[in-house]
């Protein structure tokens, strides 16, 4: 029988977050599809919302690491071999994102600025000022977003992060940067 990685953090429902993640991902897609307002936004944010607000009562917070293919959760690599997993963490790379955190009592609207926001290019954001002044322009006050700070990394180490061929199992330069970041050793921000 498999375990799943996360099976010692007590009282936590692995099941749950995969289908947050799962939903979360649908959400997003619905979003980019369908008109402000449509009944199916409504619906998949409510969805999310609910799962949310049943992994709160775990923890005050659920935050994760981004790797291009890979999610960390409690400094442990989510099922790296599942598809949504692995999707939903090439977005959040793709748009520069490093790290996401969520907190208690996000309202539906926020979720949705946050879809929106979301969907702007990596360029775009850092034309506007970057994720933590657009999250407080956009009144979303209940994400955090670390964004992919590669000053952090010499010259050679973004070349390798930044690679299609890069491996973050094999290599764990990424994984040892989540480890440290995730844990406030390391602050991306400096």
């Amino acid at each position: 029988m498999k375990h799943s990685p996360l099976q010692h953090l007590p009282d936590f429902d692995t099941q749950m977050l995969s289908d947050f993640i799962y939903e979360i991902n649908i959400a997003r897609r619905h979003m980019a599809t369908y008109p402000a307002g449509h009944p199916i936004i409504n619906t998949a944010t409510d969805k999310v919302l609910d799962l949310l607000d049943r992994l709160f009562e775990f923890r005050p917070e659920i935050g994760f690491g981004v790797a291009r293919d890979a999610l960390m959760f409690e400094g442990e690599w989510l099922d790296r071999k599942h598809p949504v997993h692995r999707d939903f963490a090439a977005f959040l790379f793709s748009r520069g994102i490093a790290s996401i955190h969520l907190m208690r009592h996000a309202e539906p609207d926020e979720f949705i600025c946050l879809n929106q926001l979301l969907r702007a290019e990596r360029a775009e954001i850092q034309e506007h000022g970057g994720y933590p002044l657009l999250l407080e322009t956009q009144r979303i006050s209940h994400v955090k977003i670390v964004p992919v700070d590669y000053r952090s990394f010499t010259w050679l180490e973004q070349e390798r992060i930044s690679s299609e061929d890069y491996d973050s199992e094999r290599e764990p330069l990424w994984e040892n940067f989540l480890h440290g970041m995730m844990e406030g050793v390391i602050d991306p921000g400096s």
